[in-house]
């Protein structure tokens, strides 16, 4: 995060709050089963997750390829949609569409510089229905096309 933070190019607050938001959820994916008591045991508060924003993050952390949509999600933890992003909102601190973007963002950036696939596999990989819109969404996020980013910063 550090390194990204002295990074001056214009993608370089993206990249910090993805990875952010990656050790934040790790953090409490980690410590979300624990409890914490308070000094009066009347007010004991549990601060563990829901067992559904558990399983909607283990899904969304499981296989990153195959990135489901936000009603599929809803689908596989068997809640409704606007229960499941209301829960995560209030647990997480940030909306679950925004959480799944910049995770898949991190993915892309990760295959982007870690393999020498084309970006149409890349594409096809993180579940867009095409190069172009894969490549609108990158740059609408970074700034940069995909291939631009790669010719940039995997150098």
């Amino acid at each position: 995060m550090f390194s990204e933070l002295q990074n001056k190019q214009s993608h370089a607050l993206e990249m910090v709050q993805s990875l952010f938001l990656r050790l934040l959820v790790s953090l409490i994916r980690m410590y979300g089963c624990a409890t914490r008591i308070v000094e009066d045991p009347s007010q004991h508060r549990s601060t563990m997750l829901s067992l559904i924003l558990r399983q909607a993050l283990d899904y969304v952390h499981a296989d990153s390829g195959n990135l489901h949509t936000i009603d599929e999600l809803a689908l596989l933890v068997h809640t409704s949609r606007s229960h499941l992003m209301r829960e995560f909102k209030r647990s997480m601190g940030v909306p679950l569409g925004q959480y799944m973007r910049s995770l898949c963002l991190e993915r892309a950036r990760l295959c982007l510089i870690e393999t020498n696939d084309p970006i149409s596999v890349i594409a096809e990989r993180l579940s867009f229905s095409s190069i172009h819109t894969f490549s609108i969404f990158f740059k609408r996020h970074m700034g940069v096309s995909p291939q631009e980013y790669r010719r940039r910063f995997c150098k």
